[in-house]
């Protein structure tokens, strides 16, 4: 980290920094300026759906309903891709618990801080990302990824657009500097990516999916993604998309020698049936459960479930 990186206190709470900032055109059309590989964007399906079909908490009679539903939202991914088997998966993470994926009517937010290493390192030779959405079943996922040893990128998937259309933003680590950070925590510092991700209702069927980006110069939240949509407002709240929080996404069958990587300050509101907000609250072991699926990563820290890192 550089001499000019900004430091976000130990104890900052991001949520009381206003939204002031519109920084959408400097995030829009970097997909076509910095075109997505077509071999990661089939693996970043491939891999959601072996996630589906291997994850523990689900009953196991109820799995083919949940997969033929995720299926249908895949749009044009090959059956061959579909059902074939994917080394890893899940490297660490955290996935709502089913009562608390459906805890909210009309809005639903996440904020957490992504560790943001600017290169993986270690043995990574293939894709690698964290990433997260907020219980929205029409929602985002806003991430960080890598492709082997090169720079991250941050990227939004928009599961409301069309699946030909869903890949927003992508864009590379040189044009992140405003946002990137650096915070301490348990007296290591760590690069990190603050991001929150929210989806509103504007009307009855109508619906909102936001992303913002926290600006350290300026130290308020900048808006640089955002998509309006239309969408029965039960759907929100039905189906696989939309279980996981924060996990770090694996396509190898063992990783060693990693920089850290993980999710500290995780947080979650959301809105009721009048659109009133309940107060945030960080994710515990009563929303979410965590799972590993033993490809390497080991757990260095950990505040359940809304402070973890983790190293191969």
């Amino acid at each position: 980290m550089s001499a000019e990186t900004s430091f976000l206190p130990k104890n900052r709470d991001l949520r009381s920094a206003p939204v002031t900032a519109d920084h959408r055109d400097r995030f829009a059309g970097s997909v076509a300026r910095r075109p997505l590989d077509p071999a990661f964007a089939t693996a970043f399906l491939h891999s959601k759906m072996h996630i589906a079909r291997t994850h523990p908490a689900d009953r196991i009679e109820a799995r083919p309903e949940a997969l033929f539903d995720f299926a249908k939202r895949l749009g044009s991914v090959p059956a061959s891709h579909i059902h074939q088997p994917v080394p890893g998966g899940v490297g660490y993470g955290s996935f709502y618990a089913p009562d608390y994926k459906t805890a909210f009517a009309t809005g639903t937010d996440i904020i957490w801080s992504a560790l943001a290493p600017a290169v993986a390192g270690g043995n990574v030779s293939n894709y690698l990302y964290a990433t997260a959405t907020n219980r929205s079943s029409s929602g985002v996922e806003a991430l960080i990824s890598y492709d082997g040893n090169s720079q991250l990128s941050f990227q939004v998937y928009d599961w409301a657009r069309a699946a030909a259309d869903r890949w927003q933003v992508n864009t590379p680590y040189a044009e992140l500097n405003r946002y990137l950070a650096a915070q301490t925590y348990q007296g290591q510092t760590y690069p990190v990516l603050p991001i929150w991700n929210s989806t509103t209702r504007t009307a009855p069927g109508a619906w909102r999916n936001s992303v913002y980006l926290f600006d350290t110069a300026a130290n308020v939240w900048a808006l640089v993604y955002q998509f309006d949509y239309q969408t029965p407002d039960a759907a929100q709240r039905a189906g696989w998309v939309g279980s996981w929080a924060p996990i770090v996404e694996t396509f190898q069958t063992i990783y060693s020698g990693t920089n850290p990587l993980g999710a500290l300050g995780t947080q979650l509101r959301g809105a009721d049936a009048d659109g009133a907000w309940c107060d945030w609250a960080y994710l515990n072991a009563e929303m979410s459960t965590l799972r590993t699926d033993n490809v390497g990563f080991q757990q260095n820290v950990l505040d359940p479930n809304y402070d973890w890192i983790v190293t191969s």
